[in-house]
């Protein structure tokens, strides 16, 4: 996904490419990263990440951690992203 600042762009076109079988065919899908945006790709490992409550963290949870600190380096996002997770 791409989070913007004023929105969060989900991408879809193509399909996954772990692990692909030769006989698969992708869709070449194509997007534009402006200033301030910030590329998040993640697994379902963080997303299903449940808090003492047992709800999941979330795509929200993750959105709303990069929104909180858009403008840190890439390695303070993945840490505070972590933190808010883990």
């Amino acid at each position: 996904m791409i989070i913007k600042p004023n929105s969060v762009e989900s991408l879809e076109t193509g399909g996954s490419v772990i692990g692909p079988l030769p006989e698969v065919k992708f869709t070449r899908g194509i997007t534009q990263l402006d200033h301030g945006s910030v590329l998040l790709l993640a697994t379902d490992g963080i997303v299903e990440r449940r808090d003492s409550k047992g709800e999941f963290f979330g795509e929200n949870g993750m959105i709303d951690i990069i929104r909180a600190n858009q403008g840190a380096s890439a390695q303070q996002m993945l840490d505070r992203l972590f933190s808010a997770a883990f």
